[in-house]
């Protein structure tokens, strides 16, 4: 099986994401992690597409009331679901039953979710680029599409009050460096694609640390980080 191929290291880092890959297939998918940089960003993006799921729910805690009420529903057992509510465990926390219920249910609605996800070639950016810190860590992704070129900063970026990163091309007949502006220290930017992108005449990408508000000669003063234009 070529763990390679576009779509099916896509389709099996969204898995991956979304802890429906289990056993053996999820040791191997993380052994690929770290044998292929291909594998590794193809996890990061399916992870910032969909770790947004959680972060938009905030955290609940069940009353012993809804949880009795769960468990009720979840027993298959006749003689379990014919008991009142007030013969659950006074403790009021679910038994080991009830958790193989709802280990279920939540695995079924994580597939039921994967099926309804966009396919790779309808979200997928057509290049990506990450920046990644001396501990192979990412800080920026790259994503590359059509029209848009789109930065994402994690929080591994260090943060700098009196200075600017800024993202620059270096074209592959090493010209000059072209700045594409200055990137966040948090959060996502994005702009127009630029010629040279478009053009496929780009040898890296690089960001460099400047003064606020970009490099004063329109050239990189010091630069930290350099990466690859690479296509999805």
């Amino acid at each position: 099986m070529n763990y390679l191929n576009r779509e099916r290291r896509h389709a099996l880092a969204a898995e991956y994401v979304l802890g429906t890959l289990r056993g053996k297939a999820r040791d191997r998918y993380q052994k690929l992690m770290l044998e292929h940089e291909a594998v590794a960003r193809t996890t990061w993006y399916w992870e910032r597409q969909l770790n947004v799921l959680s972060v938009s729910l905030p955290a609940q805690t069940p009353s012993d009331e809804v949880w009795k009420r769960i468990a009720a529903r979840t027993f298959d057992s006749p003689s379990v679901q014919s008991q009142p509510a007030t013969a659950q465990p006074s403790s009021g926390k679910p038994g080991w039953a009830m958790w193989g219920g709802l280990a279920a249910t939540f695995i079924l609605a994580a597939l039921l979710l994967w099926t309804r996800l966009p396919t790779p070639d309808d979200i997928t950016p057509s290049a990506v680029a990450v920046f990644n810190n001396e501990s192979q860590a990412p800080l920026w992704l790259i994503e590359v599409s059509d029209e848009q070129l789109v930065v994402k900063a994690t929080q591994r970026v260090k943060q700098q009050n009196a200075k600017d990163y800024e993202l620059w091309i270096v074209p592959d007949d090493n010209s000059a460096p072209v700045s594409l502006g200055v990137i966040p220290q948090s959060g996502v930017w994005q702009r127009s694609v630029h010629p040279l992108i478009t053009q496929n005449n780009v040898k890296a990408l690089a960001v460099s640390l400047e003064e606020k508000g970009g490099s004063p000669t329109g050239q990189p003063t010091q630069v930290l980080f350099t990466a690859t234009l690479e296509s999805t």
